[in-house]
């Protein structure tokens, strides 16, 4: 009976021994799961940023902002935003009136405003969008932006 009771222990004492080096390997196994899980959240797609740029037409500074997604290697959207007086770098403003006008809150410059403004906007994004994929190579502008045009 003495015999049976030490195999018995001998016996539990092995299966104690055994769950010990199992909880160990699991142990070990959900560090490293941890660490890779951490590590995937660092290489997880950025998000999206603004690339500001710079432009002059007809006399007015424009400051286009392009939205560009890095996961991705798109430009997703583009906007000109509003002229700038290039004397004291204010944003200017558009006057009602008949006459449109844009005029600077800095110091009162007044610039006539045209229906050819839309066209100036939309030419200088699609210069912004070229000048970014240009020096970026790897990027491309997202379907429905608006493309340099080639003039002769």
């Amino acid at each position: 009976m003495i015999e049976g009771m030490q195999v018995l222990v001998l016996a539990l004492g092995a299966a104690c021994a055994a769950l010990a080096v199992a909880v160990l390997a699991l142990r070990s196994r959900l560090r490293a799961a941890r660490a890779e899980a951490a590590e995937a959240a660092k290489r997880a797609a950025p998000k999206p940023r603004q690339v500001e740029g710079r432009a002059e037409r007809h006399g007015l500074l424009w400051f286009p902002i392009l939205t560009v997604d890095d996961g991705q290697r798109r430009v997703l959207s583009a906007s000109a935003g509003l002229p700038y007086c290039p004397r004291c770098l204010k944003p200017l403003a558009l006057a009602k009136g008949p006459p449109e006008e844009w005029v600077c809150a800095g110091c009162a410059d007044r610039r006539a405003g045209t229906a050819a403004d839309m066209q100036v906007v939309d030419a200088m994004i699609a210069q912004a969008i070229h000048e970014f994929t240009a020096r970026h190579a790897d990027y491309r502008a997202a379907p429905g932006l608006p493309a340099l045009k080639k003039t002769l």
